[in-house]
């Protein structure tokens, strides 16, 4: 159940990247905040993280650069507290 959950989760992620992408972001904001939201739940924090990054993504297409910052930012405490498989997955990709 957790996998089916995953997979949807990171599909609705990748549809907010090609409403971004396209030039729509306001179309796909509350499915982002959705996605994150639920991956949180469920405790899927590569998701999480994913789902956090285009919702960052979408933020940026809006001009609010500091509301993307301050929730990336905030996002660091979480991976670095994860075990070690996906702490050193997903701290190397916040720190680019």
């Amino acid at each position: 159940m957790e996998l089916d959950i995953g997979h949807r989760l990171h599909f609705l992620t990748l549809k907010c990247k090609i409403f971004a992408l396209s030039g729509q972001p306001t179309k796909c904001f509350s499915i982002a905040i959705r996605a994150a939201s639920s991956a949180l739940r469920h405790q899927l924090y590569p998701t999480a993280m994913e789902a956090l990054a285009a919702l960052a993504a979408i933020l940026n297409e809006l001009g609010e650069f500091n509301a993307a910052r301050d929730i990336l930012e905030s996002s660091i405490p979480m991976v670095r507290s994860l075990p070690h498989p996906q702490h050193r997955l997903l701290y190397d990709l916040t720190t680019f």
